[in-house]
Parts: structure tokens; C-alpha cells; sequence
């Protein structure tokens, strides 16, 4: 179960782990039967197995689609994910205090890359103005983005079974409570 809280919410696009842990994905705070670590890991391997939403499916070994580590070994999870996180569109990170940072140090995701340095994820900011988005960062705020800035860009990249898609694809598509709601959900079911 560790290994679900540093993940979750994992980009579970098959629903394998969902399914796993509540079959009704509400049932959870009822729900007194707790799977083993061995089931856990063997859902976590199925879905980091399946090609993600809208990724070719491609034979083991292809050399467009390297072979993970092993998805029983935590930090090799956690990699991927980071990995995967510092795929999307980004800049770099605004310094403190400057209005591109917001006012606190939850507004604004930033990812510590290895390669480029801090980074803050696109989908942040509006693409008028530059600025922090008013719902991103009363959620970021929600999902204590300046403890965990990776849980909370994988929250916000990876595909959420309540709204139906990634939430940073939902942005300006659906109402900004839904959004909120669905974070103050993860956060008051434990998830953090």
C-alpha cells in the first residue's frame, strides 16, 4: 500500500488498479478487505505493461518502446513516472516571488529535472498572459504541490477515472469545481 500512496493517483488507464482497490472507485471508505503487497505489485506491473491511452501497441523489445525495469521494484515505478511526467510541455521555473511562481510555494508545480534544471508543467499557465491559472493553483494548493510537486503533476497528467481524462487536458473544458472536487476527493479518501 505505500507504493499506492507515492503513486497515487497512478495513470491508470486500463483500471486495473482502480479495480483492485474498489470495485465501485467509491467503495473504498466501506471497503475492509485490504489487498496483499504481491497483489498490488502484480496489478502495478500489469499497467505499466499496457501502452498508455493513445500509444501504439508494440511488440516487447521494440526499439521504439525500451523494456522497463521491472515493475515490482518501487524505485523503478517511481522513475517511470517521473519520466513520463518530464515528457510534458514545459518551461522553466519561474523564480520565488516572481509573478510566474504564484504567491505561495503550492501554486505552482515545480519538477526538478535532471537534464534541464527546474521545470514547471505548460498546462499551468494561461496562454494569454503567462500567469498561474486562479483553479491550478487552488488546486495545487489542495494537493500540497510544494510537498509532493510530482503527485501532484501526476494528479494533473495522468488520466483521472472520476472526470474521464487527464484533468490538465479538462482545463477551460469543464466547470473549475468539478476539477476542485475531484482533488479535495483524492485528498479527504487518504491519498495524501
Amino acid at each position: 500500500m505505500a507504493i499506492v500512496r507515492a503513486l497515487w493517483p497512478v495513470p491508470d488507464e486500463a483500471g486495473v488498479l482502480a479495480e483492485l482497490l474498489h470495485a465501485d472507485h467509491r467503495s473504498i471508505a466501506t471497503a475492509t478487505t485490504v489487498p496483499t503487497p504481491e497483489a498490488v505489485l502484480a496489478a502495478l506491473e500489469e499497467l505499466y505493461a499496457a501502452p498508455a491511452a493513445g500509444e501504439p501497441d508494440l511488440p516487447e523489445g521494440d526499439a521504439a518502446d525500451p523494456v522497463e525495469p521491472a515493475a515490482t521494484d518501487p524505485a523503478a515505478v517511481i522513475a517511470a513516472a517521473r519520466r513520463r511526467l518530464l515528457t510534458a510541455p514545459s518551461r522553466t521555473a519561474a523564480p520565488a516571488g516572481s509573478p510566474a511562481a504564484g504567491e505561495g510555494p503550492a501554486d505552482v508545480i515545480v519538477l526538478a529535472d535532471p537534464e534541464d534544471g527546474p521545470r514547471s508543467p505548460e498546462f499551468q499557465f494561461d496562454p494569454d498572459t503567462g500567469q498561474p491559472r486562479d483553479i491550478v493553483v487552488r488546486i495545487n494548493r489542495i494537493l500540497l504541490a510544494d510537498r509532493d510537486p510530482w503527485g501532484a503533476a501526476d494528479w494533473w497528467l495522468g488520466r483521472n477515472s472520476w472526470l474521464g481524462g487527464p484533468p490538465a487536458s479538462l482545463l477551460g473544458r469543464v466547470p473549475d469545481d468539478r476539477l476542485a472536487d475531484a482533488a479535495l476527493a483524492l485528498v479527504e479518501e487518504g491519498g495524501r
